[in-house]
C-alpha cells in the first residue's frame, strides 16, 4: 500500500499517515532577499505603475492623492482633509467642501456661475464623447458580423448576425456624429 501512496501522496503526508511527525517549514517573504534594496523614504514605481514607499521595516503602497508630507490638505485654506465629503471634493477639485462652497457662492454673487457650470458640463460631455469614440472605434475594428461563444459544457457556438451591415453602418454614422460634436465642443471651450 505504501508504494501506491507514494505515487499519490507527498512524502510528508505519508509520514503523517504512518504516525510520524514530519518537519514542516514555511516559506515566507524575506525583505533581505530582494534584488534591489531601498532606503527608508525611497519612492519608486513597479512594473504595474503602482507607487511604493520604503518605510522602516516594511513597504507601503502610496495613495494616488497623497502629497509629499503624507497629509491631504486643501489648496485654498490648507485644512487637513479628513472627512469623507472633503475627500470626495478634494479628488475632483483639490479643495475642501467649505472652500468649494465659498468659491461657488462667490461665482453666483458675481454672476459667473452659470458660465462656469456650462463650461464644466461641456468638459464632462467632451470627456464622455472622447471615451465613447474610442470604444466605438475599437468595436468597429473588431466587428466581423460573426460571433463565437463557448458554452458551459465546452461547445463552441457560432452565431451569424443577419443585419451585420446595418449594425456597422449604424455605428459608423454614430462615430461621425460623435466626432462632429467633439470638434464643436473643442472650439466652444477655446
Amino acid at each position: 500500500m505504501s508504494n501506491k501512496m507514494g505515487k499519490i501522496f507527498p512524502r510528508k503526508i505519508k509520514q503523517i499517515m504512518n504516525g510520524e511527525t514530519p518537519e514542516i517549514s514555511l516559506s515566507m517573504f524575506d525583505p533581505n532577499n530582494i534584488s534591489t534594496k531601498h532606503n527608508v523614504g525611497d519612492i519608486w514605481d513597479d512594473v504595474h505603475g503602482n507607487k511604493w514607499e520604503q518605510k522602516e521595516g516594511y513597504i507601503s503602497k502610496v495613495r494616488k492623492i497623497q502629497v509629499e508630507n503624507g497629509d491631504l490638505r486643501c489648496k485654498v485654506c490648507n485644512k487637513l482633509i479628513s472627512h469623507k465629503i472633503d475627500k470626495k471634493t478634494y479628488k475632483k477639485r483639490d479643495m475642501c467642501l467649505t472652500c468649494l462652497v465659498k468659491e461657488d457662492t462667490d461665482r453666483k454673487i458675481k454672476g459667473t456661475y452659470l458660465e462656469y457650470e456650462d463650461e464644466v458640463i461641456k468638459k464632462n460631455e467632451l470627456a464622455f464623447l472622447v471615451d465613447s469614440s474610442a470604444q466605438i472605434g475599437e468595436y468597429l475594428k473588431n466587428f466581423t458580423g460573426k460571433s463565437e461563444f463557448v458554452t458551459e459544457d465546452g461547445k463552441i457556438e457560432k452565431w451569424n448576425i443577419d443585419d451585420a451591415n446595418k449594425i456597422r453602418t449604424f455605428f459608423e454614422d454614430e462615430l461621425v456624429s460623435i466626432t462632429q460634436r467633439i470638434l464643436e465642443l473643442q472650439t466652444e471651450l477655446k
